[in-house]
């Protein structure tokens, strides 16, 4: 499907891959330009070579306060302007709350959280400027219950993206400007594929009611839909977008623990 992004900007972060790229390169396809933002600078330029001229290429780290917002200062520089930001760089631990260290935590909020707030803060006069504009804050399913992945600290940064979604949605449709948040369930990513077998890969498939894994594409979908003139009356909502992963019940204990595996004993992280 084509989406009309006819002379819109947007900012993407994490968009070196993934669900980033894959929103940068259908925003690129209908015909809007794009900012490609990364701290993996031959991912993110990769990404803004493959777009041509729709695209380029700003390496930034959505942890410094200071370069983030020189950055899209930057990028409406060069553009003339942003229309649109999407939230989309994050990370994701494995420890439990018992093993996990101070230092992690911090790391995950500045990424997961903190980096939202900024980014959305700082690219929030471009967006005034241009008399509106839309925001999508890549979240997780996490934040409606918790992670079978993820440990607490990323549950909590998407539990918290939602409220801060919720909250500037109010503050800022009098400018025009609609913020959403995104929530993928299971996606088959080449994280899935790299630690768990195909046969692990089937079953689980089977155990979601739509019986099989959200695809990068799926979620890269819903964010240009946010992101589009389609989604206009669209303001403060969770789009989950999950397989219905969220209608059936919760794994046990011993499935959760045995994810985790030497890092629940105190090990290296994911």
């Amino acid at each position: 499907m084509k989406w009309d992004f006819e002379e819109k900007v947007a900012v993407i972060t994490g968009a070196g891959k993934g669900i980033g790229a894959a929103t940068a390169r259908g925003i690129a396809e209908g015909g809007g330009r794009v900012a490609v933002l990364d701290i993996d600078g031959d991912a993110g330029q990769a990404v803004a070579d493959e777009l041509g001229e729709a695209g380029r290429f700003f390496k930034a780290d959505v942890t410094d306060r200071n370069g983030i917002g020189a950055t899209i200062d930057a990028v409406a520089a060069h553009f003339g302007g942003i229309d649109i930001l999407v939230n989309n760089a994050g990370v994701v631990t494995r420890h439990t709350i018992a093993n996990m260290p101070p230092e992690n935590w911090d790391r995950t909020m500045s990424i997961n959280l903190t980096a939202v707030f900024d980014c959305t803060r700082v690219a929030l006069p471009h967006l005034k400027a241009r008399g509106g504009g839309a925001i999508v804050n890549v979240c997780s399913i996490s934040g409606h219950r918790f992670s079978l992945i993820g440990g607490v600290d990323y549950t909590s940064t998407k539990w918290a993206v939602r409220g801060l979604t919720r909250q500037s949605a109010y503050e800022l449709a009098q400018y025009g400007i609609r913020v959403n948040a995104l929530c993928p369930g299971p996606t088959l990513t080449p994280l899935v594929h790299g630690s768990m077998t195909r046969e692990e890969i089937d079953r689980a498939a089977r155990s979601f009611p739509l019986g099989d894994w959200v695809d990068p594409r799926d979620i890269a979908n819903g964010a240009l839909f946010l992101a589009s003139p389609a989604s206009r009356m669209c303001t403060g909502i969770d789009l989950i977008m999950d397989g219905g992963f969220l209608l059936v019940g919760s794994q046990s204990i011993e499935e959760y623990m045995e994810v985790r595996g030497d890092v629940a004993a105190g090990g290296k992280q994911a």
